[in-house]
């Protein structure tokens, strides 16, 4: 990831924009507080660990080193299950978060953020 910001000082505050040297363009369609930036990186890196968990628990153990068979692990089957759910979202921006979701209560995962606290449950098999 290739991210600058650029910045304008005001009497009151400072407010940024963050440059993509990617796409070579604003990311941030206009100018923000630093509270609006964290709260944009907030969504940006959940967005980011929600696709890394779920490709994790769809592929797994894909790309993990099998020590006794000095090789590593690969199923064509898992990896292209996937991969149809990250075409998916490049049309759909929700099809991550509802297999994030649908993978937590596969796993029987409860979290939660409530009143300044988070929760995290993992339920006992019955």
């Amino acid at each position: 990831m290739g991210w600058e910001i650029s910045m304008k000082e005001y009497k009151a505050e400072t407010k940024y924009k963050i440059w993509s040297t990617v796409t070579d363009s604003y990311i941030t369609p206009k100018w923000l507080t630093k509270e609006e930036v964290i709260k944009f990186m907030f969504w940006h890196k959940l967005d980011r660990f929600m696709a890394d968990f779920v490709e994790t628990a769809m592929t797994f153990p894909n790309d993990w080193y099998i020590r006794e068979l000095d090789r590593r692990m690969y199923e064509e089957v898992n990896a292209k299950k996937f991969h149809e759910i990250l075409e998916a979202s490049i049309r759909d921006r929700e099809k991550f978060p509802k297999e994030f979701i649908k993978i937590l209560k596969d796993l029987n995962i409860e979290l939660s953020v409530k009143d300044g606290r988070y929760f995290i449950n993992t339920k006992k098999d019955e």
